[in-house]
């Protein structure tokens, strides 16, 4: 597949780049491998767009060109000066025309045009059987042969220089004379034999390694999967001997949160006097105390979040304090009858039911606790006490 030479826009400057013509869509978008295949990907024409790929739009300026050719065009389109982008490219492709050639006979001696290798064919004859002529020079030019007689077909330049023809000889023409004849070397055809022997030893060395070096490769990879199995083995057993260890941790936490708390609870719940509630306020800037009572509270509200807010709220405050201590407060202690006690000075506290209520319902707001507390507890203090006091004088007769 040839390759093309196509402008795109990057940050907002024209660029140009090569690429196979496969990596082109519909002659405007271009695809683009990732860093880290670009070097490798770009050097095969039969590459195509595969996973981590990137599209741009594009314009296709050249088709059909080889790799070099197409390095060389966009160094050209780099490097022109000229406002008219393709004039420079039309010279470039000029220059890189192929000169036309013309072909100069020379004549030494004038005879039979021969080929050249009938001439090695009658030489070997002539030098005896089994023998071959092998040349020292690597790449003759064609020649003819008649005898010692040598007809030389030489190609030359032809350079138009105001319609007087100029014949210049290509520095890669070897002018067979007869001293190249002369280095012509009879070999017989046992060490030509020979010489293909050792030839055709050394690469079967030459393979014999490769497959080696290539057994060792697939060992090693061998090796490193097998290594990397393991070790992911290890990681998995560690981390279920973590999960372990971190559920008797929290066990072993929770029967001793259980423990305490249930001394906490006959302890403290309910609050009975302001002195108890000053009391609960300053305990709870103590971690064990706030987590143990905590706990507790959790298994009265439960954790779902989907629980109704008012009702956990209920049922918190009932457990926590006596009817008739919250008789005496109101939220900020003001009140156009008697005075009373500002509840709200209590964060510890207030923060605590709060946190307390969200885990049971987590669309429950702070403005919702406030709401609560201000209408529905403290502003009913007095009846709620009475409705106490009645309840208790009623168990008292019953005992």
């Amino acid at each position: 597949m040839p390759f093309a030479v196509v402008n795109t826009v990057e940050k907002g400057q024209s660029m140009f780049c090569y690429c196979p013509e496969n990596w082109i869509e519909d002659d405007e978008v271009l695809w683009w491998p990732p860093r880290n295949l670009e070097k490798k990907v770009i050097m095969d024409d039969s590459s195509i767009k595969g996973e981590g790929w990137t599209n741009q739009p594009c314009e296709v300026k050249f088709r059909g060109l080889s790799r070099e050719s197409a390095m060389n065009i966009v160094g050209v389109l780099v490097r022109s000066n000229t406002d008219n982008e393709e004039e420079g490219v039309s010279k470039y492709l000029e220059q890189e025309k192929p000169k036309k050639r013309d072909v100069v006979r020379r004549e030494k001696t004038v005879g039979v045009k021969r080929n050249f290798n009938d001439a090695f064919s009658e030489a070997s004859s002539s030098s005896g059987t089994g023998n071959t002529l092998v040349a020292i020079c690597s790449s003759p030019s064609p020649g003819i042969i008649e005898g010692q007689s040598v007809i030389i077909e030489e190609e030359i330049s032809s350079v138009d220089n105001g319609g007087v023809a100029e014949n210049q000889i290509s520095g890669n023409d070897i002018l067979l004379s007869d001293s190249i004849l002369q280095s012509l070397v009879p070999v017989s055809k046992e060490d030509f034999q020979l010489l293909t022997d050792r030839v055709s030893n050394q690469e079967q060395k030459q393979d014999q390694m490769l497959k080696q070096i290539s057994l060792q490769i697939s060992e090693m990879m061998t090796m490193m999967h097998n290594l990397t199995v393991s070790h992911a083995d290890l990681l998995q057993a560690s981390a279920g001997q973590s999960v372990k260890m971190d559920k008797m941790l929290m066990q072993s936490s929770s029967s001793r949160q259980v423990a305490y708390t249930s001394k906490v609870e006959i302890r403290c719940f309910p609050l009975k006097s302001e002195e108890e509630l000053n009391k609960f306020e300053a305990d709870l800037t103590e971690g064990n105390f706030d987590a143990s009572i905590r706990a507790h509270l959790k298994s009265l509200g439960g954790t779902s979040g989907t629980e109704n807010g008012t009702l956990i709220a209920h049922k918190i405050v009932n457990h926590m304090f006596k009817n008739h201590l919250l008789q005496k407060f109101s939220w900020t202690g003001a009140t156009k009858t008697e005075p009373k006690l500002a509840f709200n000075k209590f964060q510890n506290v207030i923060t605590l039911m709060y946190q307390i209520i969200k885990l049971a319902d987590d669309r429950y707001s702070l403005k919702n606790f406030e709401s609560f507390m201000k209408n529905n507890i403290l502003k009913n203090g007095n009846a709620r006490a009475k409705a106490e006091h009645k309840k208790e004088e009623k168990l008292g007769k019953q005992q």
